[in-house]
């Protein structure tokens, strides 16, 4: 069964295109992963700090395996911690079967 997920961003306010660096290494590594159907990266039309990631993927296995992948990938090489300073709130991370389209 087909899933989705999605995450929201929410940086301090101005800090937007600093954590955009963030979420475009993100989107890279997201691009390459296997099983991906469709994926969307969007910016606040009225918040420009705020950010929202969509990923449709062939089914859950390949979602999983997605998640194990880039969190191994964006913490190697690389001060994940810095994002820290940049975030407003918490990010949301949810995850869903597609049951209807």
């Amino acid at each position: 069964m087909r899933h989705m997920s999605f995450a929201v961003f929410r940086f301090v306010q101005g800090r937007g295109n600093e954590g955009k660096k963030y979420i475009d290494s993100y989107y890279t590594i997201l691009k390459k992963q296997k099983g991906l159907v469709k994926a969307y990266i969007s910016q606040g039309a009225g918040d420009p700090d705020s950010f929202f990631i969509y990923s449709e993927w062939k089914d859950e296995k390949s979602h999983n395996e997605m998640i194990k992948n880039a969190k191994s990938l964006l913490t190697s090489g690389t001060d994940y911690m810095s994002i820290l300073p940049l975030l407003f709130t918490t990010p949301v991370f949810e995850s869903y079967k597609i049951i209807h389209e």
